[in-house]
């Protein structure tokens, strides 16, 4: 499953870059403590998880154990993440 969307689609009105604002809505989905699903593997894996905490100051997102002890020893190795 990749999480991207279809080639062709114009993804601009999802997508959002200022920091300020990604730090906005990744706290506010922790204080909800909403389930979120993170891909890695380049989308062919993910998890379910929780956003704990979210460091602005060292460009960090920590995120809750899924129940799935393999899939998070390789989710910690990935370099790229897709929440």
């Amino acid at each position: 499953m990749n999480p991207e969307l279809p080639a062709g689609t114009d993804n601009s009105k999802y997508l959002i870059r200022s920091k300020s604002e990604i730090v906005h809505v990744l706290r506010s989905i922790s204080q909800k403590t909403e389930l979120v699903t993170a891909y890695f593997n380049q989308g062919k894996e993910f998890v379910l998880t929780s956003i704990l905490e979210v460091d602005a100051g060292e460009d960090s997102v920590f995120l809750d154990y899924g129940a799935n002890e393999v899939a998070n020893r390789k989710i910690a190795e990935s370099p790229k993440i897709i929440l």
